[in-house]
Formats: C-alpha cells, sequence, structure tokens
C-alpha cells in the first residue's frame, strides 16, 4: 500500500520530529534515559531490549518515542531521495 501525503509532507514530518523531541525532552527531565538511544550509534527500531510494549515499563514511553522518531527520520529522508 502506498502511503499517501497531504501537501509539504516534509514540513509536516519536521513538525512531528519537534514534538517527539520534546516529548523526550520531559521524560529526561523526569529522569527517564537509556544510553542506548543516547549513544550515536544506537537505533530505537533495532534495540534487542525496547520495552515499547511493555506498558509497564518505566521506559516504555521513551522506547515508543524514540522508535517514532526512527521512523519520522526515515521518513523524511526518504522523501528527499523520492
Amino acid at each position: 500500500m502506498k502511503a499517501t501525503w497531504t501537501a509539504k509532507p516534509e514540513a509536516q514530518a519536521h513538525a512531528r520530529l519537534t514534538e517527539l523531541v520534546k516529548r523526550e525532552s520531559e521524560l529526561a527531565n523526569r529522569g527517564v534515559t537509556c544510553p542506548i538511544k543516547d549513544d550515536p550509534e544506537g537505533c530505537c527500531m533495532a534495540c534487542p531490549v525496547s520495552k515499547h510494549n511493555d506498558f509497564f515499563a518505566q521506559l516504555q514511553p521513551l522506547c515508543e518515542t524514540g522508535r517514532e522518531q526512527d521512523t519520522v527520520l526515515t521518513a523524511i529522508v526518504a522523501q528527499r531521495h523520492g
């Protein structure tokens, strides 16, 4: 199934990324951090210890946010090359 984009999809993706970075900052202010996410070579989508599906884990919101950040960043790159 082909993705459907509305006007200025890259601008929308950047706006969403900004929201996600703010969410990550709010989590960090509450002490929710992850050394894998903070590593420049880390990738939340490929993380073997991700808690994105464990709704009782303290890291769950950060893992979910990081995975969405990875998805949005990849969409931005794809839009540039597509």
